[in-house]
C-alpha cells in the first residue's frame, strides 16, 4: 500500500515542479515556477517526515538521548545515500547494501586496513558512477534496450523534458534577429 502511496505522490504535478527545479533551476524559474517557494515547501515536508521517523523510532526503542546518533553514523548514512544514489527507491537499497556489507568485506580482505579499503571503494563511486549504482544500472539497462522502446525513449530526453518544457514563450527558444550572432 506505502508502495501505491509513493507511486501516485510521484505522479503529481507539484513532483514534475520539483524536479525541474532540481535540474535546472534558472530554466525552471524561467518557466514561472516559484523555485524558492518550492525549495522551502520541501524542507518543511522533509522536516515533517523526518519528525514523525524520530517519534516512531523513538516509540520502537522506548528512548531517546541526543548521543543517540554519532557524527559516524550520519557519515555512514551520506555514504549510503551517495554510492547508492539519490533519485530512486532502488539506489536506497542499493547504497544500504554497500554500507551493511562492503565494511565486512573489506575487513576480510584485510584485517590492517578495511577503512582504505571502504574509503577507496567510495572514491571509486564518486568518480566512475556519479549518479551512484542506481544511477550507473540505469545507464546499463538503457543501453541495452531495444531502440525504439520507451526506455530508450526516455534516455534520448533532456533533463527537463516535462510538462512544463512546452509552456516556455516562443521568444526564448528562437532567435529574435535570425543571423549571425557576431
Amino acid at each position: 500500500a506505502q508502495d501505491l502511496q509513493l507511486k501516485a505522490f510521484l505522479k503529481e504535478p507539484g513532483v514534475n515542479a520539483l524536479r525541474a527545479v532540481r535540474d535546472h533551476e534558472l530554466a525552471a524559474e524561467t518557466m514561472g515556477l516559484p523555485a524558492a517557494s518550492l525549495k522551502t515547501r520541501a524542507f518543511a515536508v522533509s522536516a515533517m517526515l523526518t519528525g514523525l521517523a524520530g517519534a516512531l523510532g523513538a516509540i520502537a526503542v522506548q528512548f531517546v538521548a541526543p548521543d543517540s546518533f554519532s557524527l559516524i553514523f550520519s557519515i555512514t548514512l551520506f555514504v549510503g545515500l551517495v554510492t547508492g544514489g539519490v533519485t530512486s527507491r532502488a539506489g536506497a537499497v542499493l547504497g544500504a547494501l554497500f554500507v551493511v556489507f562492503v565494511p565486512n568485506f573489506a575487513s576480510l580482505v584485510s584485517k590492517a586496513v578495511p577503512g582504505a579499503i571502504y574509503g577507496i571503494l567510495l572514491i571509486g563511486f564518486l568518480f566512475f558512477a556519479p549518479r551512484g549504482a542506481a544511477g550507473l544500472l540505469s545507464a546499463a539497462l538503457r543501453r541495452a534496450a531495444p531502440t525504439g522502446s520507451p526506455r530508450a525513449e526516455r534516455a534520448e530526453a533532456p533533463p527537463l523534458a516535462s510538462s512544463h518544457a512546452s509552456s516556455l514563450p516562443s521568444s526564448l527558444t528562437t532567435s529574435k534577429s535570425g543571423g549571425n550572432h557576431t
